[in-house]
């Protein structure tokens, strides 16, 4: 069938709008090999006429983008200035929407970009930088990143493409910080509109695109330059915080691309070589989540998805940067005066892995910090090796103590009548991260574990009441198992005969099993299973 405009949009409502399955599935084929036409070249600026329909013209505006990633070598050089001209006056066209297809306009444009190695960037996006324009300007800055990660390109045109990129890199981002700097404004009289609201995401999403470029770091870019840019992100978080009792739709979004920006410099940025700037951002952040923390760390609170947001930034900084975190709350290297800020960060995520109520049924915040203690118990280690410490520094005792307890706590379930079958799969999921994160306890603490497990278990009685706070202690007794010398240390007895009690007058199913696990597969040296071993390995 011949590519005329009128076989295009009857193939098109065809797709969309078809009855049949086998028609619509045979209208995509045709259509998509007319994307691969030569003709597409110039169809597609018939589709785009205002007049189409919005299915029609978002086929046109994505079969332009397809030309442009798997045709460019059909374009001759001297046509490039004509089609750059023809793409932005398409986004102009379509400035006010349909947002779909403005939006794969400037994808196209990027594209267009880009397959010219950026050599053009400046004076491209010229036509875009009035204030009337800048909505369209911040939307082609923010895909720009996004389709070279994307696309796929030659090795010299994707090196040229980078470098280009690189050296742009810091006034894309200084201009985001001057579009922020409305943060700053007083707003304890009258909260920011809708529109300053969504000029903050615009920004804030540009300036994650461009700081999550490759995940590489970038002499054009450092650390402590891009603080500013942080503060100002994170005064977005505040502003719309205090001035909403509940932070949701538009002010959401903005707190959440806000976020994403800010973890996305701090972990483009080696941690080594700005020790103190990667302080100087956490503390901040652990400041702006702390008051959020206390407030909304409840069972179904109002502001959970933000909070949750918050602890993710939270999460992944303290990870990327727990080297300077221990040495901050070890007071060496020069980092003793953030000391009193690492700390708070580390109260805040044991607060947060304390989180009131059961998971998944209250709360699911407590899932999102397991990692990190892994991540803070390699980095205490790694140290001790590196300063040939025999001793771990008291206060990580302390916190991997209140972890522990912590962990024995949230192992405790609620009834299975309460959950349904994708709750119970979630509770199965976190109970054996739970598992997994005694073991980082274990690393720090040692045999000191198992008495502080047969504590809990003790703690919990006999009684019906006590059988959860039981079972989540032999939870945890089963979890370190493997960890289980030769010899008894103090509390492995007593754990073994709360666990045959528990499997004598378990009144739950999963309380027999715990205790049987207990009992039945814990493992010695021979690696074999037992309920009685009588080897001498």
């Amino acid at each position: 069938m011949e590519y005329t405009v009128q076989n295009l949009e009857y193939a098109v409502s065809v797709f969309y709008n078809g009855d049949l399955t086998a028609d619509r599935a045979k209208a995509h084929s045709w259509l998509t090999l007319a994307q691969r036409a030569p003709e597409a070249w110039n169809f597609v600026w018939e589709l785009l006429q205002p007049n189409k329909g919005t299915e029609i013209q978002f086929y046109a505006a994505t079969t332009l983008h397809t030309k442009i990633l798997r045709c460019w070598n059909e374009v001759p050089p001297e046509s490039y200035d004509e089609l750059r001209d023809k793409i932005l006056h398409a986004i102009f066209t379509y400035s006010k929407g349909p947002k779909i297809v403005t939006n794969r306009l400037c994808i196209s444009l990027a594209a267009f970009i880009l397959q010219q190695g950026t050599n053009d960037l400046a004076s491209i996006l010229t036509p875009l930088s009035s204030s009337e324009n800048l909505s369209l300007l911040l939307e082609v800055l923010t895909v720009i990143p996004e389709e070279y990660s994307s696309m796929t390109m030659g090795a010299a045109l994707r090196t040229k493409n980078r470098t280009a990129l690189q050296q742009a890199c810091p006034a894309v981002l200084d201009d985001m910080l001057r579009y922020l700097q409305s943060v700053f404004n007083d707003y304890s009289q009258e909260p920011p509109s809708e529109a300053v609201v969504q000029s903050w995401f615009a920004a804030a999403s540009c300036a994650s695109s461009w700081l999550g470029l490759g995940g590489e770091e970038s002499d054009h870019c450092t650390l402590p330059e891009r603080l500013p840019l942080c503060h100002a992100l994170l005064t977005v978080v505040h502003v719309l915080y205090t001035v909403n009792e509940c932070v949701s739709d538009t002010a959401l979004d903005a707190c959440e691309v806000c976020l994403a920006a800010v973890r996305a410099a701090g972990a483009a940025f080696d941690t080594s070589r700005y020790p103190q700037a990667a302080m100087q951002l956490l503390v901040e952040l652990a400041a702006l989540t702390a008051p959020v923390a206390r407030l909304h760390n409840v069972p179904n609170s109002i502001n959970d998805e933000l909070l949750s947001s918050l602890i993710t930034c939270c999460v992944a900084l303290s990870e990327y940067h727990a080297r300077c975190l221990v040495k901050a709350v070890e007071a060496v290297d020069g980092l003793e005066t953030y000391k009193e800020g690492a700390y708070q960060m580390i109260e805040l995520l044991l607060a947060v892995q304390s989180a009131p109520g059961h998971y998944p049924l209250h709360e699911t915040r407590s899932n999102l910090v397991f990692g990190f203690w892994y991540t803070l118990q390699d980095e205490i280690l790694n140290l001790m090796d590196s300063n040939e410490q025999t001793l771990i520094h008291p206060v990580w005792r302390e916190v991997y103590m209140r972890l522990l307890d912590t962990l024995i706590r949230k192992s405790e379930a609620p009834d299975d009548n309460l959950l349904s079958k994708d709750e119970m799969e979630l509770l199965r999921c976190y109970r054996q991260d739970i598992a997994d994160a005694v073991m980082y306890c274990y690393g720090i603490l040692g045999e000191w574990c198992w008495s502080r497990v047969a504590e809990a278990a003790a703690a919990a009685g006999t009684d019906a009441a006590g059988e959860g706070a039981r079972e989540a202690a032999l939870h945890v007794f089963a979890a370190m198992a493997d960890a289980a010398p030769m010899r008894a240390p103090a509390g492995l007895l007593p754990l073994l005969n709360h666990a045959v009690l528990a499997a004598h007058h378990a009144a739950a199913p999963r309380t027999l099993g715990t205790a049987l696990d207990c009992l039945g597969e814990r493992r010695c040296r021979c690696r074999r299973y037992y309920c009685h071993c009588y080897c001498r390995c």
